[in-house]
This record gives structure tokens, sequence and C-alpha cells, in this order.
């Protein structure tokens, strides 16, 4: 027969490995849907303002859109305008 304390004890470790299995299943789940969304797109960097990333995910939220993608369509606008000026 067990005493309380390693019922105590068991029912910890129990739990603790439940805990564990939990925070493995989400780092899994995040590998893989990051892991099966491949793309061909180059990566940029850059470091601003929080207020003005603030800004920024308000106004990508506002479109619907991921901050990503409304950056993406921000520059391209700025491109389309500067090919149309003649300036590249």
């Amino acid at each position: 027969m067990r005493s309380k304390v390693e019922y105590f004890y068991l029912n910890q470790n129990i739990w603790t490995i439940l805990i564990l299995g939990f925070i493995a299943n989400i780092c899994y789940v995040q590998t893989v849907m990051t892991a099966t969304m491949p793309t061909t797109k180059a990566k940029v960097g850059t470091y601003i303002d929080q207020d003005l990333k603030d800004n920024l995910v308000k106004l990508a939220e506002l479109e619907s859109r991921s901050v990503s993608n409304y950056v993406e369509i921000l520059i391209k606008e700025a491109v389309a305008q500067a090919q149309s000026e003649g300036k590249i």
C-alpha cells in the first residue's frame, strides 16, 4: 500500500510529464507549421522605432493583412512609383 506522500509524488510526476508533453507538442506544431510553408521570396530584416512598428501593425490589421504582406505591398507601390518617375 502506498502512502499519501508516495501518491503525491506520483501525481506530481504525472503532471510534470503531461505538462512537458504538452509543451513538446506545441513546439512540434510550431515547427511543422513553419516548416511546411516554404517560400522563394527574399528575406529582409530591419530595425525601426517601436512606435512606428505599432502603427504598422495597426495599419496591417486594418487591411486584414500580415505585417510582412503589408510591408511588401508598400514596397511594391514605392518601386512602381519610382519606376514611373524614371528614378529606377
